[in-house]
C-alpha cells in the first residue's frame, strides 16, 4: 500500500461505501471480554465457594491471566507506585488479566503496631487484626488510583468482597475458601483487580491476618483456586546462590572485582526448602509444595525469573550488572514529555537522557531539567550519540524529517504521533527494517488502551474483519458532557482545561485524529491494500448521546474507515463509553466480538504508552543469557 492510497473524503460516507453492504453494526457473536476467546479458555467460573480440601495441579488453566504479588520492598512509598503500574501494564497489554495482590507500603506496619503500643501494651488480636490490615487496604486503593490516573481500567476488590475466608489464629490465620466466581464476573468488567494480601474474614466476617509472608501466601492460595500463573514480585530478579544485595555487588559497581552471584532459572520444592531463601517465607514455601503450585519469583519489569516447582535445579549468569543502558534523545519537553522524562531518570542504570529538544530553554531549566541537555535545535539532538530518539513533538514537520533521519542513522524511534505514522508509515517501517532498528508507536492510537496490540494479537490469532469504536478521549468528553446538559461551548472549554485536546480542537472535532489511529491500525494489519476512507465532521449542535464512531471494514480488495457523528443504541458498548474514555469492538473471522475500554487522553495515559514501548526496547537489548546446569 503507497501512503497516498489513504484518501479522506470529507462528504456523506454513504456515496463511497454504500455500494459494500458492510457498514451496518455487527451482529455476529456476543459482547465478550477482550481478554477471553470465544471459545472460553479460562477456567469455567465456580458458582461455589473453593475449599482447601481439594489439592490443585500446577496452574495452567487460565494463559490469559496472572497473579502478580508486589511487595513492601517494590511498594516503598507513593513514588514507586509508578513502578507497580509500569509492571501491571506490561502484562495487560500483552493481553492479561491481571491481579495484583498488594502487600502494605514499607515500613507501614511497623508504624501501626507502633501506635497501637501508644494505648496499651497488650492489645488483642481481634483489634490488632484491624488496624494492621488499613496498611494493605490502603495499599490497594493507592496503587487502583495510580492505575486509573495511567488509564488502566482497574478496580479494588477486597477480601470481604470476594468471601475470602481463613481459619486459625486472629493474627495468624490460613486461607481456607474464596468465591472464584465473584473475581471472574469482576475479571469480565475489569482486566485489573487490586487484592489487599495478609488479610481475610473469618466465618463470622470479622478481619484476620495470614501472619508472617501473608501477601504472598494470599497470591499463591488465589493461584491455586483460580488455576492461573503466579509471580512474586520482589527487590531481586530471582534467587541467587549467594545474596545479591550483598557488599560484593556493591563492589563491583565501584569497579572492584568481585564473582557475580548466579541466579537460580528453576528450583524444586525441595531445593527451596534446603536453601533457607530469605526470599520466600518457609510458610509459603510449604503451601507451594504440599499443593504442588509452581510460581515465578522475579524483580518488576524483568524477564529474568527463578521458577519454583517439581523441575531440577538450574544456575543461570546473568549480564553483568555494569551492561551500559540506552542514551536516549527527546524531543518534546510538554505535557507527556515532561512525564516522559521523569520516568526515564527514575531507571538511571537503564537509560541515560544524552539530549532534550524544546522550544524555550528558559521555561523547561525551571523545570528542573540541566541545562546542558536542552537545546533550541532537535537536529542536533538526534545527531547525538543517542541510541535511542524519542519523538513527541506532534504534527507533520518537522517530526517526520526528525524521525525519517533517526531510522537511518540506525537510530531506534518511539513515537506518539499518528498524523506522522498515518502518513508516512510504510516508508518509515521499511526504513526501520533497513537499518536493523526499531520503530514503536503504541502511544498513537488509545493511550494507555493496548487497541494496537489488540488488534495485531486477535489478526494474527483470528483474522481481525471489522473494527466499530470511539478512538478520540476528546471529542468523546466533550459529547458525553452535551448529553448531560451542558453547552458545546462549555464542554470545549472544559475539555481545553483538562489538557485533553489543543487550543485549537480542529483535528479533533473534524475527524481526523480519529482518522489517523484508525488509518495506523489498517496499514498495520493489511500494509498491502489500499486505504479508502470517509470522514464526517461534528455538526455545530451535535444530539445528546452523539458520538464520533470509527469503523473499519477489511475487504478483499481494500481496507474501508469510516469517522461518522452518531447516535449509538442504548445496549451498545460505544453508548457506555463515556468522557474521555476510548471503545473498541473488533469482530475476528469467526465471528467474535471483543471489546476494551479505557482512558485514551490525557498526559499521564500516554506517558505509559510511551514508556511501556521504552521498556520493551530496553528488555529486548539486553544480552543473552548463559546457562549452568546444577
Amino acid at each position: 500500500m503507497s501512503d497516498t492510497e489513504a484518501r479522506v473524503v470529507a462528504e456523506s460516507p454513504g456515496s463511497l461505501l454504500a455500494s459494500t453492504g458492510q457498514w451496518d453494526r455487527p451482529t455476529g457473536g456476543a459482547q465478550r471480554d477482550p481478554w477471553i476467546a470465544c471459545q472460553d479458555i479460562t477456567a469455567p467460573p465456580r458458582t461455589e465457594e473453593r475449599s482447601d480440601n481439594h489439592s490443585t495441579s500446577p496452574a495452567t488453566n487460565s494463559p490469559t491471566l496472572i497473579i502478580l504479588k508486589l511487595g513492601g520492598s517494590i511498594l516503598t512509598g507513593d513514588a514507586d507506585l509508578s513502578l507497580a503500574v509500569h509492571e501491571i501494564y506490561r502484562h495487560f497489554r500483552a493481553g492479561r488479566r491481571v491481579i495484583a495482590v498488594v502487600s502494605a507500603q514499607h515500613g507501614t506496619t511497623d508504624r501501626l503496631l507502633s501506635r497501637a503500643r501508644r494505648f496499651t501494651d497488650a492489645p488483642s488480636d481481634a483489634a490488632l487484626a484491624s488496624l494492621l490490615s488499613t496498611g494493605e487496604l490502603t495499599s490497594a486503593a493507592l496503587l487502583t488510583l495510580a492505575c486509573e490516573r495511567s488509564g488502566l481500567p482497574a478496580r479494588t476488590l477486597d477480601p470481604a468482597q470476594i468471601h475470602l475466608r481463613a481459619a486459625g489464629p486472629a493474627l495468624d490465620a490460613s486461607p481456607t475458601s474464596v468465591n472464584t466466581s465473584t473475581i471472574h464476573a469482576a475479571l469480565n468488567n475489569h482486566p485489573i483487580l487490586i487484592i489487599p494480601g495478609f488479610i481475610a474474614r473469618d466465618d463470622l466476617g470479622n478481619p484476620v491476618l495470614l501472619g508472617r509472608g501473608g501477601s504472598d501466601l494470599t497470591a499463591l492460595f488465589l493461584a491455586r483456586e483460580l488455576r492461573a500463573p503466579c509471580r512474586l514480585i520482589k527487590d531481586v530478579p530471582g534467587i541467587y546462590e549467594t545474596d545479591p544485595n550483598a557488599p560484593s555487588v556493591r563492589a563491583r559497581a565501584e569497579g572492584r572485582a568481585s564473582p557475580s552471584p548466579r541466579r537460580y532459572q528453576s528450583l524444586s520444592f525441595a531445593d527451596l526448602d534446603s536453601l533457607n531463601s530469605k526470599v520466600v517465607q518457609p510458610r509459603t514455601a510449604t503451601f507451594a509444595r504440599e499443593n504442588q503450585i509452581e510460581f515465578e519469583v522475579g524483580a518488576p519489569l524483568s524477564d529474568h525469573a527463578t521458577r519454583i516447582g517439581p523441575a531440577t535445579a538450574l544456575l543461570k549468569s546473568d549480564p553483568p550488572f555494569t551492561t551500559p543502558g540506552l542514551r536516549i534523545a527527546l524531543l518534546g519537553h510538554g505535557t507527556v514529555g515532561a512525564g516522559v522524562a521523569r520516568a526515564i531518570r527514575r531507571f538511571p542504570d537503564t537509560f541515560t537522557l544524552t539530549s532534550v529538544a524544546v522550544r524555550t530553554l528558559e521555561k523547561h531549566t525551571r523545570d528542573g531539567l540541566p541545562r546542558h541537555l536542552l537545546t533550541t535545535d532537535p537536529f542536533a539532538a538526534i545527531a547525538t550519540d543517542a541510541d535511542l530518539v524519542i519523538e513527541l513533538f506532534g504534527g507533520l514537520n518537522p517530526a517526520y524529517e526528525l524521525i525519517k533521519q533517526s531510522l537511518a542513522s540506525g537510530k531506534h524511534v518511539i513515537t506518539a504521533n499518528k498524523a506522522v505514522i498515518a502518513r508516512h508509515g510504510d516508508e518509515l517501517r521499511s526504513l526501520a527494517a533497513a537499518a536493523g532498528v526499531q520503530l514503536l508507536y503504541s502511544a498513537a492510537v488509545g493511550g494507555a488502551l493496548p487497541i494496537l496490540e489488540t488488534a495485531r494479537r486477535l489478526h494474527e490469532a483470528k483474522g481481525v474483519s471489522s473494527l466499530e469504536a470511539i478512538l478520540n478521549g476528546a471529542t468523546n468528553y466533550i459529547l458525553s458532557r452535551i448529553q448531560q446538559g451542558i453547552t458545546f461551548a462549555e464542554a470545549l472549554a472544559e475539555t481545553q482545561s483538562r489538557g485533553l485536546t489543543e487550543a485549537d480542537p480542529t483535528r479533533d472535532l473534524s475527524g481526523q485524529d480519529a482518522l489517523d489511529k484508525l488509518t495506523v491500525i489498517a496499514q498495520d494489519l493489511w500494509p498491502d491494500l489500499p486505504v479508502r476512507a470517509a470522514v464526517v465532521p461534528l455538526p455545530p449542535n451535535p444530539a445528546p448521546g452523539t458520538r464520533q464512531i470509527a469503523r473499519l471494514e477489511h475487504t478483499r480488495d481494500a481496507v474501508f474507515l469510516q469517522i461518522i457523528p452518531e447516535v449509538p443504541p442504548p445496549s451498545s458498548p460505544l453508548a457506555r463509553c463515556v468522557r474521555e474514555h476510548n471503545t473498541a469492538v473488533f469482530t475476528t473471522a469467526d465471528g467474535c466480538q471483543h471489546t476494551l475500554t479505557g482512558k485514551g487522553a490525557g498526559r499521564y495515559p500516554t506517558t505509559e504508552s510511551v514508556i511501556a514501548d521504552l521498556l520493551d526496547l530496553a528488555r529486548s537489548n539486553r544480552p543473552a543469557i548463559t546457562s549452568a546446569s546444577c
